[in-house]
């Protein structure tokens, strides 16, 4: 017995169009996030260059105090120990501030590289675009409607269509 030839509609039913994107290379490439990147690291910068002369300023204050007068040190060391709590104070309060920014930037670009994806499945008439990387490990992206199959598998643990109707209209419990 032979096997009968595919119909058009078996076949299109089963031809499904899948890409794959390489979040990394997308990362690398992207010359928004590489321009906003360069923004960060000149904050990042000039925060380190404040520091370091505060540091500095404060390592003189500290030699100071150690050849000033005896009757002098200790109100003179109490000023510095309130300045370091003071600078410590800002340096932590200026790293929250990068690190939230570098936070939003990297939520920024991600979803700007998921709407890119998905208006591209979409335009594209892709069935599946996965993020796939170096492991082999792969998270979907972007899916067409029609093989999202969820509302079945909710179906068949409800086992069918009744029971959901039946809770709907009153007549059914979900326990």
């Amino acid at each position: 017995a032979q096997a009968a030839p595919a119909t058009g509609t078996a076949s299109s039913s089963t031809d499904y169009k899948i890409g794959v994107v390489d979040m990394d290379e997308v990362l690398k490439k992207y010359n928004k996030l590489k321009t906003q990147a360069a923004a960060l690291q000149a904050d990042r910068d000039k925060l380190q260059k404040d520091l370091d002369a505060k540091t500095d300023a404060m390592t003189k204050k500290m030699d100071d105090v150690k050849n000033a007068p005896e009757s002098e040190r200790g109100h003179r060391s109490d000023e510095i120990r309130t300045e370091l709590r003071n600078l410590r104070a800002d340096m932590q309060r200026m790293q929250g501030e990068l690190d939230d920014k570098a936070a939003k930037l990297k939520f920024q670009t991600r979803q700007d590289i998921i709407k890119a994806i998905q208006e591209i499945g979409a335009a594209e008439n892709y069935h599946l675009i996965l993020e796939g990387d170096a492991d082999g490990r792969s998270t979907i992206i972007y899916f067409a409607g029609p093989i999202n199959i969820t509302g079945k598998v909710i179906e068949k643990l409800n086992g069918g269509a009744a029971p959901v109707a039946a809770y709907l209209t009153g007549g059914g419990s979900l326990i």
